[in-house]
């Protein structure tokens, strides 16, 4: 594919350092994935402790089928991951990255709110 001619350097140098069209429609995907209330509560009670999918279903006050699905949506992202313990399913946040994600958002939010009140 050719390359419009920018006008200078600055301009190269940024659409060089752009992800590609794969890389972005996978992050778009990603923050759709998160942008949902149920996944994000998910998320935000992961972020407290590991939880298996029965007491999952208690905080959410959702039945295990819902519960079970929004958790692979987010397992499909790799934002969470899972571990059998006899018939309970453990799940948890999938590494730091997505543990200082969470806290990145609600720190940036928590401050927001404080600004304007």
């Amino acid at each position: 594919m050719n390359q419009p001619n920018l006008p200078n350097e600055r301009l190269k140098c940024v659409k060089d350092q752009m992800p590609d069209p794969a890389f972005l429609e996978k992050m778009v995907n990603f923050f759709k994935t998160i942008s949902h209330e149920t996944r994000m509560k998910l998320i935000s009670i992961l972020a407290i402790e590991e939880m298996c999918v029965s007491d999952l279903t208690i905080l959410m006050e959702m039945n295990q089928s819902a519960v079970s699905h929004q958790l692979k949506l987010l397992k499909e992202q790799e934002l969470v991951t899972c571990r059998r313990e006899g018939k309970e399913i453990y799940y948890s946040l999938k590494d730091h990255h997505v543990l200082n994600m969470y806290r990145q958002a609600y720190s940036h939010l928590d401050e927001s709110i404080e600004y304007f009140i």
